[in-house]
């Protein structure tokens, strides 16, 4: 039964799916199997975990085969999902002993295919988009030289995935005092390339090109509650949308962002009493490399300050000296 030899398959729970022949004929140890890991990025925030991966839907697509004379295709693009036990496809496919395999996987589905490359075993998309409405965590990952199919015993496929993007959070910090609410409404990211082309590198995460098509990132307004301090790890005090964006250099003030800010107090009326209460602000990012598995957060604190509001302020006090000390006659203790 030559021909079950290319057919696609992981363990006993996806061969249930095929005929009694299959599962008595093909061992299940000699099925190609997987597993997956996912690197944790240089700075810390929610990313693509492995738990996203198990998710229902989810999963990863992997690449890869062998060359005799020619490429022989086995993986392309085939999806790879968890099961709750294991990493599962269909149909299914089988080690063939003696050839050398390379294999490649990325995640999750992006807006374009990749394409693959077996002699370099590299991945290259072209035209990735990651504007506002695509919010893609890239991971990529691949197997280190050549793999010997054995007679038996082949041990599962062991990905450990990197991150290929890197990641923007804004935060707007309420550094006013207790009482006073700031608004924040038509928040604006402006001028950031979105769709570049990647290239997967042996050895490496892999490299960004041709980064263009600047866009503009938005989120959903909120309103920073009363504030005592300047905690901002506090999440009810700050707002902190983020975002996914393509590596990419960034010339000073060339990226923006934009909001308004508006004044309440705990009854919702305007502050100050007198004058505008709110005000159209922008902040402009300095020039900076956004680079691959990094995460950029840049921060600012609504205050007094920022609405040219006098504050009360002290000098040093002056305070009067003692008078001299009176002369008196001495005392005689009895």
């Amino acid at each position: 039964m030559k021909k079950s030899l290319f057919m696609l398959g992981i363990a006993v729970a996806a061969l249930a799916s095929c005929t009694n022949e299959e599962v008595v004929d093909i061992p299940s140890t000699k099925a190609i199997g997987f597993e997956a890991f996912v690197g944790n990025p240089t700075k810390a925030v929610t990313e693509t975990t492995l738990t996203e991966l198990q998710k229902n839907g989810k999963g990863f697509y992997v690449y890869g085969g062998y060359k005799n004379t020619d490429y022989v295709p086995v993986f392309t693009n085939i999806n790879v999902t968890y099961t709750g036990t294991s990493w599962a496809y269909s149909p299914l496919n089988y080690w063939k002993e003696g050839e050398k395999y390379r294999f490649t996987a990325y995640a999750p589905q992006m807006n374009v295919t990749p394409t693959y490359d077996y002699e370099t075993n590299v991945l290259k998309f072209t035209g990735v988009n990651s504007d506002n409405t695509h919010q893609n965590d890239l991971v990529v990952a691949q197997t280190t030289g050549d793999i010997t199919a054995k007679a038996s015993n082949n041990t599962p496929i062991k990905f450990t995935f990197k991150h290929a993007m890197s990641m923007i959070k804004v935060t707007l910090v309420n550094g006013f005092r207790s009482g006073v609410k700031v608004a924040i409404s038509n928040f604006k990211v402006n001028g950031i390339k979105t769709v570049g082309d990647f290239t997967m590198v042996t050895g490496s995460t892999g490299t960004w090109s041709e980064q263009k098509t600047p866009a503009t990132y938005t989120a959903e307004n909120t309103t920073l509650n009363l504030y005592e301090g300047a905690i901002e790890e506090q999440e009810d005090y700050a707002f902190q949308p983020e975002f996914v964006v393509i590596p990419q250099n960034v010339t000073a003030e060339t990226v923006t962002v934009t909001f308004r800010a508006t004044l309440t107090d705990e009854n919702d009326q305007p502050v100050p009493e007198a004058g505008q209460n709110y005000k159209d602000l922008t902040i402009k990012v300095p020039a900076v490399n956004w680079q691959i598995n990094n995460r950029y957060n840049y921060k600012a604190t609504i205050d007094g300050r920022t609405f040219d509001l006098q504050t009360i302020q002290f000098e040093n006090p002056t305070v009067n000296p003692w008078g001299n000390w009176n002369v008196n006659d001495d005392v005689t203790i009895e």
